[in-house]
């Protein structure tokens, strides 16, 4: 607020002086007039040096008590009074400075609060029950830590967007590298987008839930929220979140967006939430969301609709131009059906008479220069199946940087070749018509690769 000390300490007597001149009574020994950086106010320490705020450790203590004799009254099913909850979840909820998902650990509280409250009265008894266990636990072992919350502002090095569909869901992660040009260019800095893709398909337990005795379908809300949940995970993964880092989220769900900023959520999506949050507390990663429009979310869409079967192939005539490129002629398609196959030697993936054989990954790929163009989610073992056998093979995939089998597929690179967009260069087969599935968004690239 001033430039040094001395300076600020003149201009807060001048202020004390012109707001008594006004009439108003300054009560000095309630006041705190000596600057200073770290400082506490309404229980709380707050440090304006790093930007951090933490609970006064008398205060802690104090909340710690009650949050230990509450879960024993818990456990053992001991009549309150309303009033006496309501003020035990207040002192707990005038914490959100430091504990900003709160509301997800309160929910239960307030749920029994009001309903008391509506249906008896503010005077009324109410039996505690041990449904509030597994949240006062939280508030144990939160307050026993008292970690540091930061406040400084939010700016984001990361960019999630991110999209759920009924069969699986997608997302590209963006990052932000500065590079300074040398001094001759004025030393101009540049700003160099990363882009990594992520998807993957839901599986059945991921998709159905219990509720009371019947199985559901979860709801496409939950899927967006568990998108993002997949997402941050995977960026953490492979380090592209990293410890104290804000990300921004990108997403065309309301509901999704409305939660990550307000750290709260429904009943259904509470569990999903909690498990987002506590990733990122566990990283200090603070998470920040955007409301894109639908028809913008292109990748993320296309990424959330792959279709995991590989119904799709390339237009007729592509290959050929692609092999006087590389320079090679292959000799079997590994990974084809009868409408796609680029060869008339081909492995299908159902039962085919006029197929070679029907599982391609248990054949011997050494004895001939196959072509491999397989789905997404088998790339990975083709690679490893080409190492460990040393054989030599076309591969056709996505030109998407920083995938699982990117190391791989580098190291074992001898020529490659960019064909063309996707929609330019691809073909849907009548399943993913059918389905609604979409093409891996992007351009389409060509390696040949040898073991």
């Amino acid at each position: 607020m001033g430039p040094d000390p001395v300076q600020l300490k003149r201009d807060t007597e001048q202020i004390i002086i012109f707001l008594q001149w006004l009439g108003w009574t300054v009560s000095l020994e309630k006041s705190n007039i000596q600057p200073q950086q770290v400082f506490e106010y309404l229980g709380m320490v707050w440090d304006t040096r790093d930007r951090t705020v933490r609970l006064v450790e008398k205060k802690q203590k104090l909340l710690l008590r009650e949050v230990k004799r509450w879960a024993g009254w818990a456990r053992s099913g001991r009549q309150v009074t309303a009033r006496e909850l309501a003020s035990f979840v207040g002192g707990l909820s005038a914490t959100r400075a430091q504990h900003t998902c709160a509301s997800l650990y309160l929910a239960t509280a307030y749920r029994l609060l009001a309903h008391t409250t509506q249906t008896v009265g503010w005077n009324a008894t109410l039996h505690l029950t041990p449904d509030l266990l597994p949240y006062l636990a939280w508030w144990r072992e939160t307050l026993t830590t008292n970690k540091p919350e930061r406040f400084s502002p939010f700016v984001p090095l990361l960019t999630l967007v991110t999209d759920a569909g009924g069969s699986g869901w997608g997302a590209t992660l963006t990052r932000e590298r500065k590079r300074t040009q040398p001094q001759q260019q004025q030393q101009q800095q540049q700003v160099k987008l990363q882009t990594r893709m992520a998807f993957g398909w839901w599986q059945r337990w991921e998709l159905t839930k219990m509720k009371g005795t019947v199985m559901k379908e979860v709801s496409s809300n939950e899927r967006e929220l568990m998108a993002v949940e997949k997402t941050v995970s995977n960026g953490l993964d492979m380090g592209w979140i990293r410890k104290g880092m804000d990300v921004l989220v990108r997403t065309d769900n309301t509901t999704t967006f409305f939660n990550i900023n307000r750290k709260a959520s429904c009943l259904n999506l509470r569990p999903t939430m909690r498990r987002l949050l506590r990733m990122t507390e566990q990283e200090d990663v603070r998470l920040r969301a955007e409301h894109v429009p639908g028809v913008e979310n292109v990748v993320a869409d296309s990424l959330s609709r792959l279709s995991p079967s590989g119904d799709y192939g390339l237009k007729p005539g592509v290959l050929d131009g692609v092999l006087r490129q590389l320079g090679v002629a292959i000799e079997v398609d590994w990974f084809a059906n009868k409408r796609n196959k680029q060869h008339q030697r081909y492995c299908s993936l159902s039962k085919d008479p006029h197929a070679l054989a029907q599982d391609a990954l248990a054949q011997n790929w050494s004895r001939m220069l196959g072509l491999l163009h397989p789905p997404l989610p088998l790339l990975p073992r083709c690679l490893a199946k080409v190492r460990e056998e040393k054989a030599t093979a076309v591969v056709i995939l996505p030109t998407w940087r920083g995938m699982l089998w990117s190391s791989t597929l580098q190291a074992m690179t001898v020529k490659k070749m960019v064909i063309g967009w996707s929609e330019e260069v691809l073909v849907m087969g009548p399943r993913m018509r059918k389905n609604g599935s979409k093409l891996p968004p992007g351009k389409i690239q060509a390696v040949l690769v040898q073991g």
